[in-house]
């Protein structure tokens, strides 16, 4: 037995020797993974970035509100006057200041300092393969139902691949020594002034200078020692753009606006709260204020192509001040205005017949309307703005009447430049058309649009502010931020230089309060003026905003007439019986000397800007 023992103790080592062997690879591998620092645990990958949605065709049609069906609520209420009576560029507007109600910011689309949205619109070419339009949003049918081909309303696109309207091509005529705007407006070369010899010259606030002629001629200029303002010995007084010429004129009660194209809009102020407006050329208006039941109203007598057209505004009061707002001469309908407010079941094309037309030519590069029009609001958008269009053309061909080199002068080039009324600014527009339309449904619906009206008188006392006749002007009103320019106005920039608006220009009201002269901010998201582009920011008189707002109901009033003459005709569907009433409280019987005081007007105007030319080139004042 003890022979035996060292041999079982020497299997027992060789045992353990082999035992651990075999073990000891796998300990030192699971020490080696115990050591090792633990890996991190697996992260999710950062959600793909979202591509920016796509922009809407140039010039897609989105009617607001949402369907075909909705028809504007009949209890909506009576449409708010809109206030008016503005001074058409009477006082010089002070530079923008910003106010504790200056909080609106337009949507994406709006001052671009001159640049066009991207996918602007561009006046149709002819060639290439024509897309099928949709009316409403790409993809998208009025009131719901299939989808038509993506394409929105694209300018040069036609439904169902038909004639295209005139949109570009070969524009006739250029406006009698005037210059075509369009495309991204830059800001003009400055033109400083020279000072007469031996005049005194000392620093002004606005870090130019202020310069006195010997025979007592006062000039400002700003900082680029451009010509701002001057004020002549018989005491008249001249703003001028950064181009050196001549913006506003103010003499006795007669103010004179001069536009970017020469177009020329001369304001007489009357004894008694009236106005004589004239365009030139015996075109215009003259008002003067009446009273009905206490109340003031204001008879405006239009003079246009020898004829006298009455209209009528309410007065009432806001912040002390007293304002009048347009009142319909006539309403139609609820189930017109139905027809009015809402898409159609499919885009129409529409031929204005404007192709020859001289002011169609020399504004190709600022407006080009649609190609189709998927409802009744985009083709009043159109419709009011050319008539804006056409009036600034008037006026400018009177203006220039004298210039012999008009008549002679080349049809211009069709411009290439995209068109600098973008997509989303007349999307606002046909958003503030479908809104007016239906107030004024609202208001066709009160006993009031058809009753009686208490007898005008001329001499009744004045009447005060109450409760009763005090309310928020439309120039105001929150919901009312665009409005189309319909008289030539000069305002003043930070710097002092003019800047000239013109009809046809869009702005958009970004402040909401006005300030001591009751003036309010607003920005230029339309502007055809090169010292006064779009982007640009200036304060305006409320009461010319409010003139803004009663010129575009009216000439929405009149393009729904023309909607109602041309309905069931030329491809337009057919709507409701238009049913058209007149209204008692619009309608007065036009001043019988309009015409007269037209004329006179336009002599004092004349006057004046003699008195400003004569002093501004030799310093001489009325000597």
């Amino acid at each position: 037995m003890k022979s035996s023992r060292p041999y079982e103790m020497s299997i027992l080592r060789w045992s353990i020797i082999i035992l651990a062997i075999i073990i000891a690879p796998a300990w030192a591998q699971n020490k080696k993974g115990e050591s090792a620092p633990k890996a991190a645990p697996q992260q999710h990958s950062a959600p793909a970035a979202r591509p920016a949605p796509a922009r809407p065709a140039p010039q897609a049609q989105h009617p607001s509100g949402g369907g075909g069906t909705a028809r504007p609520s009949p209890s909506g209420g009576g449409a708010r006057p809109a206030a008016g009576g503005g001074s058409t560029g009477g006082r010089p507007a002070a530079a923008p200041q910003k106010s504790a109600g200056d909080t609106y910011k337009p949507a994406p689309g709006y001052g671009n300092a001159g640049k066009p949205a991207a996918g602007g619109q561009k006046p149709a070419v002819g060639g290439g393969a024509k897309p099928a339009v949709g009316g409403n949003r790409p993809g998208v049918t009025p009131g719901g139902g299939a989808k038509p081909a993506v394409g929105g309303n694209r300018p040069g696109a036609t439904p169902g691949g038909g004639a295209k309207p005139a949109v570009g091509g070969n524009r006739p005529g250029a406006a009698p020594g005037a210059t075509k705007p369009g495309g991204a407006a830059a800001r003009p070369a400055v033109t400083k002034f020279n000072p007469p010899a031996g005049s005194k010259v000392t620093p002004n606030p606005r870090g130019g200078s202020t310069i006195t002629a010997k025979n007592g001629t006062q000039f400002n200029t700003g900082k680029a020692g451009n010509l701002t303002s001057m004020k002549t010995k018989s005491g008249a007084t001249a703003r001028f753009g950064a181009n050196g010429k001549v913006s506003q004129i103010h003499s006795g009660n007669t103010t004179i606006n001069r536009g970017p194209h020469g177009g020329r809009v001369a304001v007489t102020n009357l004894r008694g709260g009236g106005r004589v407006v004239s365009y030139g050329g015996r075109r215009g208006f003259v008002e003067h204020p009446f009273y009905r039941g206490g109340r003031p109203y204001m008879n405006r007598t239009y003079f246009y192509g020898g004829r006298p057209y009455g209209a009528v505004y309410r007065g009432y009061y806001w912040g002390g001040r007293p304002y009048f707002g347009y009142m319909p001469g006539f309403y139609f309908g609820a189930g017109f205005y139905g027809w009015a407010y809402n898409p159609w079941a499919s885009p129409i094309g529409w031929g204005w017949g404007w192709g020859g037309s001289p002011w169609f030519g020399f504004y190709g590069g600022y407006f080009a309307p649609y190609p189709v029009y998927a409802a009744p609001a985009f083709w009043l958008t159109d419709y009011i703005i050319s008539e804006n269009l056409q009036a600034a053309y008037a006026a400018q061909a009177a203006a220039n009447a004298n210039a012999q080199a008009a008549a002679a002068a080349p049809p211009p080039a069709a411009d290439s430049n995209a068109v600098v009324l973008t997509p989303e600014v007349k999307q606002a527009i046909a958003d503030e058309v479908r809104a007016q339309i239906q107030a004024e449904q609202g208001a066709a619906s009160s006993p009031d649009a058809t009753a009686p009206v208490p007898a005008a008188s001329a001499n009744a006392a004045p009447a005060a502010a109450t409760p009763e006749n005090t309310q928020l002007p439309d120039a105001l009103n929150p919901k009312n931020r665009t409005f189309i320019v319909s008289n030539t106005l000069s305002e003043t920039t930070a710097d002092g230089t003019a800047c000239s608006l013109s009809p046809g220009d869009v702005l958009t009201r970004i402040g909401d309060t006005p300030d001591a002269n009751q003036n309010v901010n607003v920005m230029i998201t339309s502007g055809q003026s090169a010292d006064c582009p779009t982007g640009t920011q200036v304060a305006v008189a409320v009461s010319d905003l409010q003139d803004m707002h009663n010129d575009f109901r009216q000439k929405m009033d009149t393009g729904l007439q023309s909607l109602a003459d041309n309905q069931g005709k030329k491809g337009m569907p057919a709507s409701p019986a238009p049913d058209r009433k007149a209204s008692p409280a619009g309608t007065a019987q036009p001043d019988a000397d309009a015409a007269t005081e037209l004329a006179t007007t336009d002599e004092s105007a004349e006057k004046a800007e003699a008195d400003v030319q004569a002093a501004q080139e030799n310093g001489n004042g009325d000597d």
